[in-house]
């Protein structure tokens, strides 16, 4: 029952165990890790493994691998695989562990293509507000209200004549504080309204 709930809760996760015989360099892999190399049988040759790996990350997974072997250095890579059952390029996570006692190394490898799809996503989202912004000349300012903290950026700091350390700590307080007396009460009646 164990293990069918391990199985179900890796296909969900999908993320898989694998587990390398240092002697044999044998790789034995649950379903899960099957699943995400895109191979069927359970015990798997570590070249076989190693040839998965697109040609730009394999120096960084033997290297990784090597590092955790030889100076017990972590194993926490992420790479590009190809899976030989559908030919599809996937972003994978691999950490690992090394049990010198019994001459095997444990670990577990993650799909996290849809991840870093959201996360590249994001990134160029990111970026072309950077550009939206750098491209009207705005300036931002940032306010938490439950903690009081205040961000200020360069641009904004460039309109208003000070450098970052001039108003360092930065506060709401210091960025209320630097609108001219004549505007000040109307600023917080508008931000109480606000609010």
């Amino acid at each position: 029952e164990s293990e069918y709930c391990l199985s179900r809760a890796e296909k969900a996760a999908r993320i898989g165990n694998w587990r390398i015989d240092l002697k044999s360099r044998v790789i034995s892999g649950s379903e899960g890790a099957r699943l995400i190399y895109g191979l069927g049988t359970a015990r798997l040759d570590l070249a076989q493994v190693q040839a998965l790996v697109l040609p730009e990350y394999r120096a960084l997974g033997d290297e990784a691998l090597r590092a955790l072997i030889e100076d017990n250095k972590p194993y926490d890579i992420e790479a590009k695989i190809r899976r030989p059952s559908d030919g599809a390029v996937i972003d994978v996570h691999s950490i690992a562990e090394i049990d010198r006692d019994e001459g095997v190394i444990y670990g577990v490898i993650q799909d996290v293509t849809d991840r870093r799809l959201v996360e590249n996503g994001l990134k160029r989202s990111e970026e072309r507000l950077r550009s939206v912004i750098a491209g009207t000349n705005a300036g931002i300012w940032e306010w938490n209200i439950q903690t009081g903290e205040a961000q200020i950026d360069a641009t904004s700091l460039g309109f208003l004549g000070y450098v970052r350390e001039d108003l360092e700590p930065f506060t709401f307080a210091t960025w209320m504080g630097l609108k001219h007396p004549e505007d000040q009460a109307d600023s917080a009646e508008r931000l109480r309204r606000h609010l």
